[in-house]
């Protein structure tokens, strides 16, 4: 039984290292367009979409809220420019989507750079991307 609470316990201990821990309250919206054009945003926060382009469709995610830096340019994936010289930063420890990164999924939109962008975090993070629906 102590290997099986050992095991539990280290399990849970993982689990948590990859859930955000924020110190205040979650902000949650309907796409990104929407987290993109809020103005009470501030750094250190927490954010949550339901979906990139419409509640639902796939494209929701949490990201983190920071101080844009001269390192990195927002590329409007997992690093999209907010107002008041601020990014947000994606913040997914489990898998991705194409969604995730703006691709339309139609199988008419060059959804290229939605998908390099994708491949490029999940490699950066050792998670999988998962494909939910549509034709890229």
């Amino acid at each position: 039984t102590g290997g099986v609470l050992l095991a539990a316990s280290g399990s849970t201990a993982v689990a948590r290292q990859n859930t955000p821990i924020a110190s205040s309250p979650v902000k949650r919206f309907a796409t990104v367009e929407e987290l993109k054009a809020a103005a009470d945003l501030r750094e250190g926060e927490f954010a949550e979409t339901t979906g990139w382009f419409t509640p639902g469709d796939g494209g929701g995610a949490i990201y983190r809220i920071e101080i844009r830096s001269s390192e990195a340019a927002p590329n409007n994936g997992d690093l999209l420019a907010l107002g008041n010289d601020l990014v947000a930063l994606l913040h997914e420890s489990e898998a991705v989507n194409y969604t995730m990164f703006g691709a339309v999924g139609d199988g008419e939109a060059d959804d290229g750079v939605p998908i390099q962008l994708a491949h490029a975090y999940a490699s950066r993070k050792n998670i999988p991307v998962v494909h939910l629906s549509g034709e890229f």
